[in-house]
């Protein structure tokens, strides 16, 4: 077994941050009527300062940890830990790793049942990031400690 302390990202809220500002732009470049880009507008900025928000703040949902087992992994947020299957992975770079976890069948969970996990560059400490990589790409091998 071996720990993942997943870290708030600086890259996602630069990400996060670029979005908006060019969906905001795009809107004051679009010939539509004043009150409807008006509109649009102050519901991308109330989105966009939730998701800010919720980035620097650690929100409640954001998983802090991940306990990877043989048979079980574990995802623990503010709320608690979920109990998930080994993940599947979706994508994987150097920048970006994004993961898919099943619940287990047998666990009591009212969440969903597939959980998307989007780790950047930043989110883990190289160690851990050069540990799950290794674990992904050579997943029947045993993995030393350390």
């Amino acid at each position: 077994m071996f720990v993942l302390d997943i870290l708030p990202s600086r890259v996602a809220l630069i990400v996060l941050c670029a979005v908006h500002s060019m969906a905001a732009l795009a809107l004051c470049v679009a010939k539509l009527p004043v009150w409807l880009v008006a509109g649009f507008l102050v519901v991308l900025v109330l989105t966009g300062k939730r998701r800010i928000s919720e980035e620097l703040a650690n929100s409640p949902g954001w998983f802090r940890r991940c306990l990877a087992g043989e048979t079980r992994w574990h995802l623990e947020n503010a709320a608690g830990r979920v109990a998930v299957l080994p993940p599947k992975p979706i994508f994987i770079s150097e920048l970006l790793i994004v993961l898919e976890f099943r619940t287990c069948p047998d666990a009591q969970a009212a969440g969903p049942s597939t959980l998307c996990l989007c780790l950047f560059s930043d989110s883990l400490s190289p160690s851990q990031s050069s540990r799950l990589r290794c674990f992904l790409r050579f997943r029947d091998q045993v993995i030393p400690e350390g």
